[in-house]
């Protein structure tokens, strides 16, 4: 069933084994606080601002699945301000980020259970297929900025 592949690839991405190379949280698993915290390329999101980002469009995408039309351009919120660079805010930060990934999927698994896949998620909006299928999207897209700016920092491929 595509609702149960769906959930599968977002359960894989965040903390399995995907096709385009380690899950989120592997990428994340060697980076200190320091690293997350740090902007190595000029004009370019750090690691903890793109996990932030992500943890926030979390947040969109359950309203979203709940019938809150979320109308309007993208607010700042959606680019939170990194806090204090310490060892346990960033740990905070990624395990926020894992529980709201855990808890969009019971959304989406929720919304699956009694919407069909091509409707609209709020009237006018993207259908529920492809809101998945792009939350997955940009997730794998901005993982791949985390991984780039970790390695322009230790120097190495992962």
């Amino acid at each position: 069933m595509e609702s149960e592949r769906i959930q599968g690839q977002m359960r894989e991405l965040i903390e399995g084994k995907p096709w385009l190379g380690p899950s989120v949280l592997d990428i994340l698993k060697p980076v200190t606080a320091a690293q997350a915290a740090a902007n190595p390329v000029p004009h370019v999101h750090g690691i903890w601002e793109l996990l932030l980002h992500l943890t926030e469009t979390q947040e969109y995408l359950m309203r979203r699945l709940g019938g809150d039309p979320c109308q309007g351009e993208v607010p700042e919120e959606y680019w939170p301000e990194v806090p204090e660079p310490t060892e346990d805010a960033w740990q905070a930060a990624i395990e926020t980020f894992r529980r709201n990934e855990g808890r969009l999927r019971d959304a989406a698994a929720q919304r699956l259970e009694k919407s069909p896949l091509e409707e609209p998620i709020v009237p006018g909006g993207f259908s529920l297929y492809d809101t998945l299928h792009g939350h997955c999207e940009h997730t794998a897209y901005h993982v791949g900025q985390m991984s780039l700016m970790y390695r322009t920092q230790v120097g190495r491929s992962r």
